[in-house]
């Protein structure tokens, strides 16, 4: 316990810093994508006189996303009270992979996403001070959003 008071405030300042980097981040993406829509309004005013352009520009801008891929969206969760649990560890590695595993930290609310996670199988661990360590097996395949709920329960 001596240990964890001690390492608090450590953990507080990087909690703080991580929720800095992410803000600059976010911020950051909200200037490119105004940046990327200024540019899109400017090609549209050559769309008649520069077709080939046009045609160019709209092919180059267009995101593809891979088809072996699906968005995972998690909620984490109290098992006594359905509350979401903010800060919690997941870890998730590909059983049938030499990939790093991915480790996410849930938001406020107990959320968590990967926007792009490859078809597999995978290991998921999900840790928390207070709470008993989750460990599951998940199989993602297809191409829709996989929604991963675990309940977590103290002690």
């Amino acid at each position: 316990m001596t240990l964890y008071e001690t390492s608090s405030p450590q953990l507080d300042t990087k909690n703080r810093e991580q929720k800095n980097i992410t803000a600059a981040i976010v911020e950051s993406y909200k200037t490119a994508d105004a940046i990327v829509a200024s540019m899109d309004k400017q090609v549209e005013i050559v769309h008649d006189t520069e077709p080939a352009f046009y045609k160019d520009y709209k092919t180059t801008r267009k995101v593809e996303v891979p088809k072996d891929v699906v968005q995972l969206v998690a909620k984490i969760t109290d098992a006594e009270t359905g509350a979401g649990i903010p800060n919690a560890t997941a870890t998730l590695t590909q059983t049938d992979s030499a990939a790093e595993p991915i480790v996410k930290q849930t938001a406020e609310k107990g959320g968590f996403q990967v926007k792009t996670l490859p078809n597999g199988i995978y290991a998921v661990t999900v840790t928390k001070l207070g709470y008993a360590t989750q460990s599951l097996s998940i199989t993602i395949t297809g191409d829709e959003p996989y929604s991963l709920e675990v309940n977590m329960v103290k002690g």
